[in-house]
């Protein structure tokens, strides 16, 4: 008799939490977590660690201490029909001799949509699809703009007053939100591939940029600046060697940073300087497929005007700061309601005194 939807539900939630365990890690391929269940218990656990290593099926397959044959697999994502650095696991499963399969979400990337888990049941075995989908689907959201747009996923990450404000009138910001929602923040540099500022930033808060866990090992992002001026002071904490750092600009001026041996990267200009689209193109040629931006108003006001911010994480402070302080978007050209970008799919949770809100945009009218 086939396994309860509860029992497909319970081993699909215990690979999504392996999964869970390398986001960030496996740039640019995606987190991917596998059981293999016989006579419905756990008899081995996988997930891939980082790119060209195993891939999670086959992590799992390696720890068994059971014949494989009869068992059930459970992957977040459809396993790949084709070889790369390592090899096709839909192949590893068929030899394996696997009774079924139970897969959260296809495979984005067009080259093995579907086709993995067509070779499985080609091969005889039972595949189920579809289970714990929408969890699977969020899991490999930042591989799925990469392999679809040639682009990362962006997520605007804001700290605002209860006001919208991220900054007093003269500029001041440390601290608008506590502690826990800083550490919060830490964590996702933790988890992306890239984190971008405008230049304002830099010289008016000289942040590192680095993600900082405390005691725990911490995974720097690449950090981005975009300048026209390329007024930046040289001895700004962003241009340490902890994490390679990239200043994207229009001015073809020979500039101090190339001779300290920043990368300054030159492309065409946008409505307001650099352009947006062209430089997340670039990124997305580097295998960067998060990206995290900080700041300031004139950036982020470009990505949403350009419909290219793909995610919202605001942390709100219960604090007030007042008409002159200054907000976190500029204008957008808003007329009604039916324009304006709202939140899909939702978290919302509370760290320390702040709240942090968190979901997909959905732009008006689209």
């Amino acid at each position: 008799m086939a396994p309860s939807r509860s029992t497909d539900l319970r081993f699909m939630e215990k690979a999504v939490e392996l999964a869970n365990r390398a986001v960030g890690d496996t740039s640019p391929n995606p987190p991917v977590g596998c059981v293999l269940v016989k006579d419905d218990r756990i008899v081995a656990e996988g997930w891939h660690k980082r790119a060209g290593e195993a891939h999670a099926e086959v992590d799992a397959l390696a720890k068994l201490e059971t014949p494989s044959k009869g068992c059930t697999a459970y992957v977040t994502l459809e396993p790949c029909s084709i070889s790369g650095r390592t090899g096709p696991c839909s192949q590893a499963l068929i030899d394996a001799d696997v009774e079924r399969v139970v897969v959260g979400v296809l495979d984005p990337n067009p080259k093995v949509n579907g086709n993995g888990i067509a070779a499985l049941r080609n091969a005889g075995i039972k595949v189920e699809t579809g289970v714990l989908e929408s969890e699977c689907r969020q899991l490999i959201a930042a591989f799925t703009t990469w392999i679809t747009l040639g682009r990362p996923l962006v997520t605007l990450k804001i700290a605002s007053s209860l006001d919208g404000r991220i900054a007093t009138e003269s500029g001041h910001s440390q601290w608008v939100t506590g502690e826990s929602a800083r550490m919060r923040v830490h964590q996702m540099r933790d988890q992306m591939d890239a984190i971008l500022v405008g230049a304002q930033t830099v010289r008016a808060d000289n942040p590192s940029l680095t993600a900082r866990l405390g005691d725990g090992p911490s995974r720097h992002p690449v950090r981005i600046i975009l300048s026209n001026s390329l007024n930046l002071p040289t001895h700004s904490k962003i241009f340490d060697k902890q994490a390679p750092t990239l200043v994207f600009t229009t001015n073809n001026e020979p500039t101090e940073l190339e001779r300290d041996g920043v990368e300054v990267i030159r492309i065409e200009g946008g409505d307001s300087g650099v352009s947006m689209a062209a430089m997340l193109q670039i990124l997305g040629k580097r295998q960067l497929t998060s990206l995290l931006v900080e700041g300031g108003q004139n950036v982020a006001t470009a990505l949403l005007k350009q419909e290219l911010v793909d995610r919202i994480c605001c942390f709100v402070s219960p604090k007030v700061i007042g008409g002159d302080g200054i907000g976190w978007a500029g204008p957008l050209a808003f007329r009604t309601m039916d324009e304006v970008i709202t939140l899909s799919h939702l978290e919302i949770c509370q760290l320390g005194d702040d709240l942090c809100i968190e979901g997909n945009c959905v732009y008006g009218n689209s």
